[in-house]
């Protein structure tokens, strides 16, 4: 929508006389750019996807504040964190007319977990005690393979071999965001009491 104006023009000659003329004109006012995005985390890395729009002219300028002191003017920049966490990320877009318009968002990237165990074995019989970190949530499963056959979900489970032999344990994490991590360890047993 816009306002009309009625403009006079009126000219005079050297001898006084005087005309005029007048036109409509319509003055459409610029609508501000709409300002949005999409945030997608793998790992500490973010891809940010630039969705504005301009519904009548164009965005020439984006301006990105990640949260973490980082910015860009790219229009659908990557960024890479120093550590997980919850970041809000903002979004300033400019049209080819001055106008603005901001979007504000939450970005989440994850430190992967490192899984890791120790294992303590009395004749056939082990303990094993999870020692896997997660620098910016918890460990929350645990997926055992003890070579055998036989597996656990257990954080420090107890497993009984039942032949002498040389077994490849592995144990993958999940933290609270999802991401996984795995860790293989070879445990020896050497003669199977039958007690």
């Amino acid at each position: 929508a816009g306002s009309e104006y009625t403009v006079v023009l009126t000219i005079t000659d050297d001898d006084g006389a005087t005309d005029e003329t007048s036109e409509t004109v319509n003055v459409v006012a610029n609508q501000p750019p709409s300002a949005m995005f999409g945030v997608v985390c793998i790992e500490l890395t973010c891809n940010f996807t630039d969705g504005s729009t301009d519904a009548d002219g164009t965005i020439v300028s984006w301006a990105w504040n990640f949260g973490d002191l980082a910015t860009s003017s790219d229009q659908s920049p990557s960024h890479t964190y120093a550590e997980g966490g919850d970041f809000t990320v903002t979004l300033t877009v400019t049209d080819d007319s001055g106008a603005t318009d901001e979007a504000t968002e939450t970005a989440s990237p994850n430190d992967v977990p490192v899984a890791s165990f120790d294992v303590d074995c009395t004749g056939s019989t082990c303990m094993f005690t999870d020692t896997s970190t997660d620098e910016d949530g918890t460990i929350e499963e645990w997926e055992w393979d003890f070579g055998d056959g036989d597996d656990s979900d257990d954080d420090n489970p107890t497993h009984r071999f039942t032949a002498p032999d040389d077994y490849t344990v592995e144990l993958t994490v999940t933290d609270d965001a999802g991401e996984r991590a795995s860790v293989e360890e070879t445990v020896s047993i050497g003669v199977v009491a039958d007690f």
